[in-house]
Formats: C-alpha cells, structure tokens, sequence
C-alpha cells in the first residue's frame, strides 16, 4: 500500500457521451464512498456526515498489538483530537475470548495494529463497525516509534479519518492534475505503484479522484474552505506549503472538527484559537525534551528550533526548517555520534 495521494477535480474518463461521463463519475464516487475500508488510507475538512460516530458517545481504542511506545505515541495522537470532539475514548489492550474478536470491539471500536509490513490507513468513521459477515477492519500504524514525530502526525491524520475526515486534497477547490494519464504517472513514478495491476489501478483512481460542490451536498458531505495546513492534506503533491509545523493538525482541522462533533457547551472559534496556540507550545516543549541524545539535542532560540551536535572540538548547529524534517536529521546525528 502507497502513502494516499489525491486531486480534485474527476478524473479524465474516456467517454463519448455527457451521459456516460455522467455514470461513470457517478460510479467512481460511489466506489470512493464504500471502499475506504479497504485502502491505504482514506480521506480534511471534508467529512461524509453518514459515517460520523454520535456526538458524545463513547468510544473504544481496541490496540490489537504494539509496543508501549507504539501505544503511547498514539495515545498522545488522539489526545490532540480529543479535548476538541465531544466523545469518550476508553484505552484497551484485550483483544480475544475463545480465540475470537470479543464482541464488545465489533462496534463503537476503533482497531489499531502496528504492523509495519503494511500502509498508514483507516476505515471512514462509524465504517469499523462489523457485522458477523464482516472481515474485521482496523487502522494500521507502519511507522518506527524511534521518529516520534512522523509517528504522531501519521496517527494524527489517520485518526482524522477515524472521526470520519476524508483528505483535503480531494477539496473542490483544489485541481492539480489535468487528466488520468497524469494521475497515473504520479501513481506509478511518486509512490512507485505498480498500476499494471488492476487492483493497483484501482487504488489509484480512489485515491486520487476529487470531488466537486455538487457531489459534496449530493451525498452529505459537510465542507469548509480549502485549507492548506491540514493534517488531512498531502502537500507533496498537491504543490501546497504547510510552514514550518507541517506535521501538526491544524487550528482549521480544530475548528472544523470541534463543529461537527459539538461540546453541549460549543467550543467558540476564539478558544479553540487559544487551544490551539497552547497545543503548540506544548508540541514544541515536548519535542525539546524527547529529542536529546548522546551528543545531539534541539534546542530553542527565539522562533526557531536548531539541531546542535557537540563533538570535543567544536559545537555544531543547524536550523531546523519544518517539523517534518526533524527526525532524519536526528537520526543521522545520533547515527554519526556512535
């Protein structure tokens, strides 16, 4: 599985007619509305309000394996979301009786697996609830727990999904692919998919197929204003720049989030802007604290957080210039000081 991409704007179909054009976006947005359990990944401030859990219901996080680490990086991912949305989460670890999924995580469960020989993904929302008939579905983490970072903000967007998010690159307001040939290009050279496989293919036109303001009120999609910091957006793609806190959820995501999932007193926009702000300075002293070791360690100056390396001779120092480049130069500093 590939790391989810995506457009807007349907993709270019080989059709003679308007009204073949017609089916066949009718078909591939119906295939993107029941698939999501199914892929790699599913889709900001887009959420299909079907799939949305009842606002102040409780949750189960059903941990299906993991390491401690795993699971304490994760938790610290929903706890973001959490002071925002008016819903419980409880934390458990027991996964069988008799050899079978206890039936008390078959609904209102949201299944986590650390396998890392799999994609980032989730089911859409209330789509992890099974039947007796159902394969059951859960959300995958691949990442090492050694890039903390990387580990929660890929947490963060899947758990985005989990509350029924959908990718904010399939906006209405953001096209940046003029046809298939294209979308499949980036498919097969970005992510290195192999779209000569149908299954591939398919993955492919799900992932990066967009949708427009029609279909969003068609379906029941509530819709906000593009947003090109949130966590639900792959910016790599979709020639966006986050800034420097590019692995973070965002104050849109907050706000967005906050709306469709209401406290019984509504979180007002001016302090989730205060929530927001506090969650950020909270980040950054988190990371200043977690990220020392042997000769290397951030630090901070002013705004900007650098890297530093102390060898016998000479102190070395270099700005950090995103969150999401942390963690590999990091790695590479603690990797050159044994």
């Amino acid at each position: 599985m590939f790391k989810v991409c995506s457009y807007v704007s349907f993709m270019t179909l080989k059709v003679v007619t308007e009204e073949s054009m017609k089916r066949a976006k009718f078909l591939i947005l119906r295939i993107i509305l029941i698939s999501f359990m199914a892929l790699a990944s599913v889709q900001g401030q887009i959420i299909l309000k079907k799939n949305k859990w009842a606002p102040g219901q409780s949750l189960n996080v059903l941990f299906m394996n993991g390491s401690l680490e795993e699971k304490f990086l994760f938790k610290r991912a929903i706890e973001i979301w959490a002071k925002y949305v008016n819903l419980k989460f409880e934390f458990h670890s027991t996964l069988e009786q008799g050899g079978k999924l206890n039936s008390k995580f078959k609904t209102n469960t949201i299944r986590v697996k650390f396998n890392k020989d799999e994609g980032n993904f989730s089911p859409l929302g209330n789509r992890f609830n099974i039947n007796s008939t159902d394969s059951i579905s859960y959300l995958n983490i691949k990442e090492s727990p050694d890039q903390k970072i990387k580990f929660i903000s890929k947490s963060a967007h899947e758990i985005g999904h989990a509350l029924g998010l959908m990718h904010e690159h399939q906006h209405p307001d953001l096209i940046f692919y003029k046809d298939e040939d294209e979308m499949i290009q980036i498919c097969r050279y970005q992510f290195l998919l192999d779209v000569e496989k149908p299954e591939n293919l398919k993955i492919c036109k799900i992932n990066l197929t967009g949708i427009t303001h029609e279909e969003a009120r068609e379906y029941g999609m509530g819709l906000s204003d593009f947003d090109q910091q949130s966590i639900m957006l792959y910016s790599d793609i979709s020639n966006t720049t986050k800034g420097f806190f590019d692995t973070s959820v965002s104050l849109a995501d907050k706000t967005f989030i906050a709306r469709e999932y209401p406290h019984e007193e509504e979180l007002e926009i001016e302090v989730v802007g205060r929530m927001h702000i506090s969650d950020t300075q909270e980040e950054r002293e988190w990371i200043l604290k977690e990220y020392k070791q042997n000769d290397c360690a951030l630090i901070s100056e002013g705004d900007h957080l650098y890297l530093t390396k102390q060898t016998r001779d000479r102190s070395v120092k270099v700005r950090m210039t995103a969150m999401s480049a942390i963690d590999n130069y990091f790695t590479a500093c603690v990797r050159n000081s044994k």
